[in-house]
Formats: structure tokens, C-alpha cells, sequence
């Protein structure tokens, strides 16, 4: 017998929203600006034999909406089964992938969907997505930045994505936000006597351990925190069951060239970085334990993705001054090989008000740095961290200094210059202006110009930005300059520049990014 449908409406700080359930997974959200409205809408869509009726998956559904709307959600856990072509479930799919506080074109949908060339038939999935919010459909934009359709109306899709901004901004580390249950802070409570009573049995642990004597607790647990590789194995093993086949493929997919990815959830990792981070017997030997054997020829394909983002994560938590810390976080920016991990790291060092005067110098160093992901580290720390009335000018003369021509250092100056753009237009114009691509080359001693493809890329993310109003955007468009290469042999008259070859012309190696030929060949 076919299970008869359910629907209820409920009120949020965003209107009425409408919740149908079938067969115990949610089928349609509908929001709209009262309870009669969203509920004639839901009648076109539900069969004759819908009941008006709340069960507790509907329930459920509007208390996540509604943490969702507080700022204290940013993961559901709602079973969906939305009614749709092959095609739009792989593109609703897709949407599901977007993490929080992101965005993504219509044409990276479509490709990611298997279509590349399907970004009209990606908004017209979009628009008939029956599951709003929870299939995040508001999370895809314009190639050029602008919100385009929703079906719920621009006005909400703005709001939404403002609110996943300021909550992404304000405490992406949060574990209320971003592990996206909400059971932390209870788990605490319910097991919690904690403190207290870790403090009245630590006596007792302590008294074990110089006796020689295991501890219970540890035994129970199945953690031998005297060898760290079988803490580091149990570890693995935990990974590898939080592990998702379709988060994995959708990783792979942002992540080209990057191996072993297991498909663990970021909201995960962060949770598992905080239990070990949180115990001194192994939050320095962990990350040491995992980049050992990153830096070991012979096993360094044995450490997954994840693995290196954990020890990350261990290192940014790990309580400790930041004068003991810096030689933990040198080591493993020094292992760095993707943006992922780099900006993942970033976000979670987090240095406080004292702290961050006393790492400038250390970010100074590493913009001056020629390697990729050292500079794009810099810039990705100064956006993260900087971006505040105290330090623009700090921020936008280090972001001036990075020098490597290479690809993702470039394309995180570029992101930090959008950033600095959206909080401080004036200051950021002036510094775009100054360090406008054409007057004089890179490298010039003197207010260097960014790259061209830099300061192109810079306006674009800027155009992009749904903060910076169509007035400033349409005057920022008009600053976009020419290719670098077209700059030098129409005002310099310099020979051989080749944008497909990272050394002199003739050389047949592949670009990463930007760089200038000698003409030595030319």
C-alpha cells in the first residue's frame, strides 16, 4: 500500500515555510509569506491524498530550519526523496555537495553534474528543486556574481546567503556551527561531571602511571596513547567509517591531482581534531606521528587526505602560547601541498587580539616566500584574520609584497584583494590603483604592480561579491587590464613571453600561473 503523504506549515523568521513528507523522507519545502499561501502552493504539488496533519519528521525538519535560521545549524539530518528527472537529482546531488557558506556557478554545477555545457538546464533544475534550503539551490550564483532566479525570491536568497556568510565569518570554528548537529554541547552536559571529575580522578591516573600501571579508562577505549601509531590506526579506522563514496568523488572533483582521498565531511574532521587536541598525551605526538610519514618517501602515500587536513586541524587547536606553537605550525605549513588543506588550516589557527601582532612578522616571511602554498598561506591568513580596521594597511602592503608567479599563491592575492574590497572599498581602490598592471612591471623594487592575471581575477571576485553594489561593480569592470604579454610587447618591446611555458619559450613545460620569460629564446 502506497504510504499517504503529510504536510504542515509552520512559521520562521523567513515566513511561512510548508514541509511534506512520503515514506518517511521529506519530499517538498516550500517557503512563502504566510501559512495560506505556502499551503495552496504545496496543494499543486502533493497528491489528492495529502493530510494536513504534523508527524515528527516534520516536526524535526522545522526545529532544523529553525537552528538553521538562528545561525547554529549548518548540516541537516533529514532523510530527502525529491520527485525529478535523472538529471535534476544529479544536479540537486551536486547541490547537496556545496558546503556552507560557499558558492558555485551555474556552469561548475553543470559540470560537476556530467554536463558541462548544461548551465540553462541547471538553473531550470534550480527552480523546480521541491526541497528548498535543505538542497541548497541558493548557494548557486552567476558567472558573473549575480543572484539570478530563486524561486523563493532574490530578496531570500540574498538573506540566506548573508547569513551563511556572517556565520561562516564570525565563527567558522565554532563547534556549534560548523559540526551542524547541535549534540556537542549536550554530549558535554549529559557526560559531563567533566571537569570536575577528571580533576578529582586525575589524582588516581597519575598515581597509575608511576606505578606502572594501565589505565582502565584507556584500556576501555582501546587507546594506547604509549605508542602512537596504534592511537594513529584507531584513528584511520574511525575515518574511514565516516567516510562518504559521494563526498569522496565530489572532493576528488574540486581537488584534481590530489590522491588517496577518503570523503570525510570537514564538520567531522573538526569534531575528531577536537577530541585530540584536547588530550595532552597525544595532541603534539599526532600530527608529528602523521607528517613523519608524509615526509618519509617510502610511506608518504600511505597518509590519506584527511589524515594531513586532521593533523592540521590538531595543530591549529592544540592550547599552547604561540611562541611554543610557531615551530608546530612552520612543520606543517612546510608539508602543505594543496589550497584545501592550506585554507582549512588557516581558518582554524585563529590567532587571538595579542596574537595576531606578535604572527605578523611570521606572515611577512612567508609572503616573501617563492613557494606556492608558503605565500598562498600568507595571503590566506591576512583575509582570514587581518581584514579589520587595525591592520587593512598591514594587509594590503603584504599582499603587495607576495612575488610568486605561481598559480594558487596568485589566485589567494587575488581572493584577499576581493575581501579587503568588500570591508574597506576606498582603501582597497587606492591600493588597486597603485598597483595597477602596465605603468611597470613585476618585481619592480618600488610599489610593484600585481600580475595582470592577479588584478583581473581580483576584479572579477569583487564583481562576483553580492556586498559590493552594481554601481561600484560597474566601475570596477572598467579597470580590467590586457594580458601581461600583450602589456610587454606593446609598450616594453620584450621578446619571448609565452603564457604557456613557465621558463623561456621553447621549453614545453606546463603553466601553473603567470610567468615572465627571459627572451633568452626569443
Amino acid at each position: 500500500m502506497t504510504e499517504k503523504t503529510y504536510y504542515f506549515s509552520y512559521e520562521t523568521t523567513l515566513g511561512s515555510v510548508t514541509i511534506a513528507e512520503k515514506d518517511s523522507a521529506v519530499t517538498h519545502l516550500f517557503l512563502s509569506e504566510s501559512r495560506s499561501s505556502g499551503s495552496i502552493r504545496a496543494s499543486r504539488f502533493l497528491s489528492e491524498n495529502a493530510c494536513f496533519s504534523e508527524t515528527p519528521l516534520l516536526k524535526k525538519t522545522y526545529i532544523e530550519l529553525s537552528e538553521y535560521f538562528d545561525g547554529k545549524r549548518t548540516v541537516f539530518d533529514i532523510p530527502v526523496d525529491p520527485e525529478g528527472t535523472a538529471f535534476q537529482k544529479k544536479v540537486w546531488k551536486v547541490l547537496c555537495g556545496i558546503p556552507y557558506g560557499e558558492t558555485m556557478t551555474y556552469g561548475m554545477t553543470a559540470a560537476l553534474a556530467g554536463n558541462p555545457k548544461a548551465s540553462r538546464a541547471v538553473g531550470a533544475a534550480n527552480n523546480r528543486n521541491p526541497v528548498m534550503i535543505i538542497i541548497p539551490c541558493h548557494r548557486v550564483i552567476g558567472a558573473d556574481g549575480s543572484l539570478t532566479g530563486y524561486a523563493g525570491g532574490i530578496d531570500v536568497k540574498e538573506k540566506l546567503l548573508d547569513l551563511e556568510r556572517k556565520v561562516t565569518e564570525t565563527d567558522r570554528d565554532s563547534s556549534g556551527r560548523e559540526d551542524g548537529n547541535g549534540r556537542e554541547k549536550a554530549e558535554r552536559k549529559e557526560n559531563g561531571r567533566g571537569k570536575a571529575e577528571r580533576k578529582e580522578n586525575g589524582r588516581g591516573k597519575a598515581e597509575r602511571k608511576e606505578n606502572g600501571r594501565k589505565d582502565p579508562d584507556d584500556e576501555k577505549s582501546g587507546r594506547n596513547t604509549s605508542d602512537i601509531s596504534v592511537f594513529a590506526s584507531e584513528i584511520r579506522k574511525r575515518l574511514e567509517t565516516l567516510a562518504e563514496p559521494e563526498y569522496r568523488q565530489f572532493s576528488s572533483s574540486l581537488l584534481p591531482g590530489t590522491e588517496n582521498i577518503l570523503g570525510v565531511r570537514l564538520p567531522a574532521l573538526r569534531a575528531e581534531a577536537r577530541k585530540i587536541a584536547g588530550d595532552p598525551d597525544v595532541s603534539e605526538k599526532y600530527p608529528d606521528h602523521i607528517l613523519n610519514i608524509r615526509n618519509d618517501p617510502a610511506r608518504c602515500q600511505a597518509v590519506s587526505f584527511e589524515e594531513i587536513m586532521l593533523a592540521g586541524f590538531v595543530t591549529g587547536m592544540v592550547k599552547k602560547p604561540l611562541s611554543e606553537k610557531i615551530p608546530l605550525i612552520r612543520r606543517f605549513v612546510a608539508v602543505i601541498d594543496n589550497w584545501s588543506v592550506c585554507d582549512s588550516f588557516c581558518v582554524t589557527l585563529k590567532p587571538s587580539v595579542r596574537e595576531r601582532e606578535e604572527f605578523l612578522p611570521v606572515i611577512r616571511a612567508y609572503a616573501l616566500s617563492e613557494k606556492e602554498f608558503e605565500s598562498r598561506f600568507a595571503a590566506v591568513m591576512l583575509l582570514d584574520h587581518y581584514v579589520i580596521p587595525e591592520y587593512i594597511d598591514n594587509v594590503l602592503e603584504i599582499l603587495g609584497s607576495i612575488r610568486s608567479e605561481t598559480y594558487y599563491s596568485q589566485m589567494g592575492v587575488a581572493w584577499a584583494v576581493s575581501v579587503c574590497f568588500a570591508e574597506f572599498p576606498e582603501k582597497t581602490l587606492a591600493f588597486m590603483e597603485k598597483r595597477k598592471p602596465g605603468d611597470h612591471s613585476p618585481g619592480g623594487s618600488r610599489d610593484p604592480a600585481l600580475f595582470p592575471e592577479t588584478y583581473n581575477k581580483a576584479i572579477r571576485k569583487i564583481i562576483e561579491s553580492y556586498r559590493v553594489s552594481d554601481e561600484m561593480k560597474k566601475r570596477i569592470r572598467q579597470m580590467k587590464v590586457r594580458p601581461f604579454h600583450i602589456i610587454l610587447r606593446q609598450h616594453h618591446n620584450v621578446p619571448g613571453y609565452d603564457r604557456r611555458h613557465t621558463e623561456p619559450s621553447g621549453q614545453g613545460r606546463k603553466c601553473r600561473g603567470p610567468r615572465l620569460c627571459s627572451g633568452r629564446n626569443g
